[in-house]
């Protein structure tokens, strides 16, 4: 009694929903007849279409749950006509709503001509919007093996998420990259991301999906022929299969599918250059292959073990046993119609033929699988052909589309080009007037103001004319005063005990080396710069005036380059020039009746200048460090050396003296 009531209430629940069924589809049809005149006018009837379309289909997913009418297409159409030119906010809702229409009915040209636009990132559709599009824009290309366009298709979709700010699933797209990249024959891009996948399963400890990568990797350097790469990632992935407890998404993935996971890899891994193998442990690795296969249902791969089988046996002459696996073959493959694995099916039964010597037979059976490949190839360019013909439409609209732009942005071009140039004539005109009124403006203040340029210049040369006269006065005056005062300090010497005597003499020639630069600042039309050479000439023979004695022969040897110098540099290098020959002059001949000096100045590669006074004397007091001295000359040298950033240094011994200031 329970049963039967509880089978009575079944079946009033379910003639219930069949009766809402019915009214919900009356309900759509009477929408859709109220929208048959719709003219688009205001934005209500765009609420309408899309609260139609709402109920009509489902925007997360590519299936219709009503029957889609022409007559909801065409109203589409019109929607899209008169939103281009009214109602361009709605464009780009009402262009997606086409294009799943189109999908869902397999039409491929609207799809290519409209998704590709809704999918740019500057397209004003909403974001879930767009990724609906890419997963169906994505599938038609796989369905049809364009896996460059798939792949151009993730990317764009990985770059889409990137600008939305999304959270991008990198694996995800990492994954369908690496099997867009295996089919393409791209086995090293394929590989790359593989390995990507992997690294990440690795590091969350997830074995299975990680010996799952490394088992495609493998795959990648056995479609290469690099058979030791491949051996290492097929045995990483047999160590990472151990690893697993249990495998996940247990509620489809049957028991034993552990077992059957790690003899596929093993298989992969030994069957790669099986002939070479021992006939029982390759006869063994493909029969666990194919016992596990068939335990957890693994259709395609039971046909492709099978296949191996067949073929393992007819490389060994074992044709009985071929045969046999080729007839198990034929009946799963007629099972599960499997429409590709039957030009496979009857080559092998044409070898196994050809086998057993029966050659009429075995050309049979070739000849059926050469029809059968002949016509899966045909329906497959058929559809390639189709394919290409809807890219072909596709393209030549977005061309037509474009080439219309391009008429429409010309003509207005050309419009803004005539309104241009009559604005631009009008400026010109202007502008020559005010440039003519502008030149004689300042035709007038330029004269006046080259006038007035000419008198100041003519102000301006007596001026320095004046200073120019003036400051010769002031060094001639200066020069007047330091020989008046070397005059007084002769004088005075004459009357002086002799070690006093020897200090106004010293004092007097120091003197007389500023009073010759004096002379030569007014003498000279520059007035910051000397010539040191001329300079040089004069303290030699005003040393040489003062210092000669009639029982002595000293000659005073001057190579002075032509050098001009600031007045800041050459007042205190005469300074030091006046000290060093002097000195060498007084002391470096003691006992001696003749000797040489040697005064030299010379520039530098370097921008440096080098003063050298040699002699051939005695040489300097062996007890004597001149750098601990002080005494004024040496005081005055150093002193000097610092002030123009110079170096003093010397060397001596007998027969040789040398002293250098580098500056």
């Amino acid at each position: 009694m329970p049963k039967a009531l509880l089978s009575l209430a079944g079946i009033l629940i379910f003639c219930s929903q069949l009766a809402v069924g019915r009214d919900y589809f009356k309900y759509v049809d009477s929408l859709e007849m109220a929208m048959v005149d719709t003219n688009f006018n205001d934005t209500s009837d765009y609420h309408r279409l899309f609260q139609f379309h709402d109920i009509l289909t489902r925007e997360d997913i590519m299936v219709p749950i009503h029957p889609i009418s022409q007559h909801y297409v065409v109203q589409l159409e019109k929607a899209r006509d008169k939103a281009e030119t009214d109602f361009p906010t709605y464009l780009s809702r009402v262009n997606f709503y086409l294009f799943r229409i189109h999908y869902l009915n397999s039409i491929l040209e609207t799809p290519f001509s409209l998704g590709k636009d809704l999918v740019k990132i500057e397209s004003d559709l909403d974001f879930e919007r767009k990724l609906i599009i890419f997963e169906a824009l994505i599938e038609v290309y796989k369905s049809y093996g364009r896996n460059q366009e798939v792949i151009a298709l993730l990317k764009s979709r990985h770059r889409l998420l990137k600008y939305h700010e999304k959270q991008v699933d990198y694996l995800s797209d990492y994954m369908d990259l690496g099997n867009a990249y295996y089919s393409e024959g791209n086995y090293e891009l394929a590989r790359d991301y593989y390995k990507k996948v992997a690294r990440n399963y690795i590091d969350k400890e997830a074995w299975y999906h990680a010996s799952t990568y490394y088992n495609n990797v493998g795959l990648t350097f056995r479609e290469m022929g690099q058979v030791d790469s491949a051996t290492y990632y097929f045995q990483q992935a047999i160590e990472f299969v151990d690893r697993v407890d249990s495998i996940p998404f247990g509620h489809y993935k049957p028991e034993g599918y552990k077992t059957y996971f790690r003899n596929l890899i093993l298989a992969n891994m030994h069957l790669m250059g099986w002939q070479e193998k021992p006939y029982s442990f390759v006869l063994n690795i493909l029969e666990d292959e194919l016992a596990s296969a068939i335990y957890v249902k693994e259709y395609n791969i039971q046909v492709s073990s099978m296949r191996k089988l067949a073929d393992f046996y007819l490389y060994h002459g074992k044709v009985d046993n071929a045969l046999i696996m080729v007839q198990s073959l034929d009946s799963l493959v007629g099972k599960w119609d499997f429409k590709d694995q039957h030009a496979a099916v009857l080559e092998l039964y044409g070898k196994c033929k050809l086998a057993q010597g029966k050659t009429a037979e075995a050309y049979g059976y070739f000849q059926k699988s050469n029809h059968i490949s002949d016509s899966l190839n045909r329906e497959k360019g058929r559809q390639q052909l189709i394919f290409a013909a809807a890219e072909f439409q596709t393209q030549k609209k977005e061309e037509e589309l474009q080439i219309q732009k391009l008429q429409v942005n010309n003509l207005d071009l050309q419009v803004k080009s005539d309104q241009t140039r009559q604005r631009l004539l009008i400026v010109i005109v202007c502008l020559l007037v005010a440039v003519s009124l502008l030149i004689l403006f300042f035709f007038r203040k330029v004269k006046t103001a080259n006038k007035i340029i000419a008198e100041q210049n003519e102000r301006t040369k007596a001026d320095l004319k004046t200073k120019e006269l003036l400051l010769k006065e002031v060094n001639h005056r200066v020069k007047n005063n330091l020989q008046v005062v070397s005059g007084l300090l002769q004088k005075q010497a004459g009357l002086a005990p002799d070690k006093v005597k020897s200090y106004l003499e010293v004092s007097q020639q120091r003197l007389e080396s500023i009073a010759l630069i004096h002379k030569s600042l007014y003498e000279n039309e520059e007035f910051q710069y000397i010539s040191f050479q001329r300079l040089a000439v004069e303290l030699v023979r005003q040393i040489e005036s003062v210092n000669q004695r009639p029982d002595q022969n000293i000659s005073i040897n001057a190579d002075i380059d032509d050098i001009e110098l600031h007045i800041d540099v050459a007042t205190p290098l005469s300074l030091i020039f006046n000290e060093l020959v002097s000195n060498t002059y007084k002391h470096a001949f003691k006992g001696r009746t003749e000797g040489e000096i040697s005064v030299a100045l010379k520039k530098g590669k370097d921008g440096k200048h080098l003063l050298t006074v040699e002699d051939n004397g005695i040489g300097l007091d062996p007890n004597l460090d001149i750098n601990q001295s002080k005494s004024l000359g040496m005081t005055l040298i150093k002193g000097l050396s610092w002030q123009i950033h110079g170096q003093f240094s010397y060397q001596s011994k007998p027969g040789e003296t040398r002293f250098e200031v580098t500056f």
